[in-house]
């Protein structure tokens, strides 16, 4: 993967064409000027994101402050960072589990995590 520096060498349309990322492009920029703690962006302490005193639910609420990131992505991210007790889960997650796993109720997102 490019580093941060690597990422904000190249502009938005440049992301957009050679790395197929859509209206993610900005998002992926920003996120590399927050890393490297760039003007006009909050920046991003990885250092405390990746604490091993952090519980899960501070990991996610900071990890959920970054622009761009929803639901899915930080549960995934934190997992990354050593989390598993936290669970991406999405629409298509629900349809897995009904179809696969035969769950017949009317399953919300929130059920998920529970099973």
């Amino acid at each position: 993967f490019p580093t941060p520096k690597e990422v904000l060498a190249v502009s938005v349309d440049e992301l957009k064409q050679r790395c197929k990322l859509g209206y993610r492009a900005e998002r992926v920029r920003r996120l590399a000027l927050a890393v490297e703690k760039r003007e006009g962006v909050p920046p991003i302490d990885l250092k405390w994101l990746e604490d091993d005193s952090r519980t899960s639910q501070e990991v996610f609420k900071r990890i959920k402050g970054i622009y761009g990131f929803g639901d899915f992505a930080a549960h995934n991210v934190c997992q990354l960072l050593g989390h598993f007790d936290s669970f991406p889960y999405d629409s298509e997650t629900v349809r897995h589990f009904k179809e696969h796993h035969r769950v017949t109720k009317r399953l919300k997102m929130n059920d998920l995590a529970k099973l």
